[in-house]
């Protein structure tokens, strides 16, 4: 959860980098441009924009992972 904390507003900035927001007729110069223009339109929570269904969804990727690794190590050593 803190990971994904501090990645939220870096994963917001990429995704804005590749698909400008429809306001902006210009794609933006930079990350530090596009960080400074969600702050300013959105504040501070326009930067952590779906944090909480990257929280609910990130733990049940998790946990498919890992039961899957578990069963596919279980069948490696019983071949």
């Amino acid at each position: 959860a803190v990971t994904m904390g501090l990645l939220t507003p870096v994963y917001v900035v990429k995704v804005q980098l590749q698909i400008p927001p429809a306001e902006r007729v210009q794609a933006f110069r930079g990350p530090l441009q596009c960080a400074a223009f969600n702050l300013r339109a959105y504040g501070v929570r326009g930067l952590y924009a779906g944090l909480l269904p990257s929280l609910i969804a990130n733990p049940i990727c998790f946990g498919v992972r890992f039961i899957t690794y578990a069963k596919c190590q279980e069948a490696t050593l019983s071949l």
